[in-house]
């Protein structure tokens, strides 16, 4: 397993960064529940739905201004802003802030992919730390070793 000329500790710590990396990508894919296309359809249907809530309560506080009533503005300036306004303004705060982002398919076959090249990765570390354990410097496993990787290796 020992690649000639590398330290087996220097190879444990080459893949235990390229284990953190996948790690790390694991969970931004996970963490990611919508994709940006998701998103924007979701705030356009939010948007709609309370520019009709705003045309409303407009209607409402024009009705108490004609009866000498206080009016609250907040309705009747939604109302003119717009929702195509509104969106558009979301649209461009959205692509700055939201990742691109998958399909509900892409994003489960990335999780499959990542996976197995986790398991991949974590059994060559396995194996190079019960290589070390036959010399005198052995290396401890991490702490979020998992335990099936360490079993099949035994």
């Amino acid at each position: 397993m020992k690649k000639q000329g590398q330290p087996i500790g220097d190879q444990v710590a080459s893949l235990r960064q390229q284990i953190a990396g996948l790690q790390t990508a694991r969970r931004a894919v996970l963490d990611q529940k919508r994709s940006r296309e998701q998103v924007t359809a979701l705030f356009d249907q939010l948007i709609d739905a309370r520019h009709a809530e705003a045309i409303a309560a407009a209607t409402r506080e024009l009705l108490k201004a004609a009866a000498g009533q206080p009016v609250v503005l907040d309705p009747i300036l939604a109302i003119a802003q717009g929702s195509d306004a509104a969106k558009a303004a979301m649209r461009a705060h959205l692509d700055a802030v939201v990742p691109e982002g998958m399909t509900p398919a892409a994003r489960a076959a990335r999780i499959v992919e990542i996976d197995a090249a986790l398991n991949d990765l974590e059994t060559k570390e396995e194996a190079l730390i019960c290589e070390s354990e036959l010399t005198a410097s052995p290396i401890m496993r991490r702490s979020d070793a998992r335990p099936e990787i360490i079993l099949a290796e035994q």
